[in-house]
């Protein structure tokens, strides 16, 4: 990636999103500019492959008053086809993902589990490329395989998940902000960007 493009991503990230350690902004800008890359492949000498071999999850955990929506917010506007969700059914995440790629950005992620069956299950699965997530029919005996990977940021409260969510994901804790810190949310045309900069991956010799 341009070093240029990540420098001014992570610094729209610093006017909207609050940070003490300033790596967590470089982790940020990298995981959003993955979700540009993530569905493409290029050729190797045995196969077709993914330029990338996992979808890591994002896993926000912070208290109420400090600033979680605001942060799966930015996630949504700066990713590739971000969609923001607090009520996303199982049914619905395999039809955004087999049939749009959307990066899926879930809010009251344990609240959302605890209601779906399967969701947890799609978002583990969707961690390898290769793995595809099997449903079976409610009125016969087969089966239907469905694609479960596309980027994936879900916020919790608290610290208590399942080890396998956490296992495939980076955890991030949003701290209280100081109270000078004001989020900067003015529209952007970053996206363009950095669509010019998935544009530019797909020619041959790129990567």
């Amino acid at each position: 990636i341009d070093q240029t493009l990540l420098d001014r991503l992570i610094e729209r990230l610093k006017k909207e999103v609050y940070f003490a350690n300033e790596d967590d902004y470089i982790v940020w800008a990298l995981w959003i500019a993955q979700t540009w890359l993530a569905d493409l492949r290029f050729d190797s000498p045995t196969r077709i492959e993914h330029l990338f071999n996992v979808n890591v999850r994002l896993c926000i955990r912070a208290p109420i008053g400090h600033g979680k929506t605001v942060a799966l917010n930015t996630l949504r506007r700066y990713s590739r086809k971000g969609i923001k969700s607090d009520k996303l059914t199982t049914a619905v995440a395999f039809r955004m993902a087999e049939g749009y790629g959307a990066t899926l950005v879930l809010d009251e992620y344990q609240s959302m589990i605890s209601k779906e069956d399967g969701l947890e299950d799609f978002v583990i699965l969707g961690y390898d490329h290769d793995k595809k997530y099997q449903r079976a029919h409610k009125d016969d005996m087969g089966t239907d395989a469905y694609n479960a990977s596309v980027p994936v940021a879900y916020s919790m409260k608290t610290s208590r998940s399942k080890e396998d969510s956490i296992s495939r994901g980076l955890e991030f804790i949003i701290p209280k902000a100081p109270n000078d810190f004001e989020p900067n949310l003015m529209p952007t045309s970053f996206t363009q960007e950095m669509y010019r900069f998935r544009v530019w991956a797909q020619q041959p010799g790129n990567l």
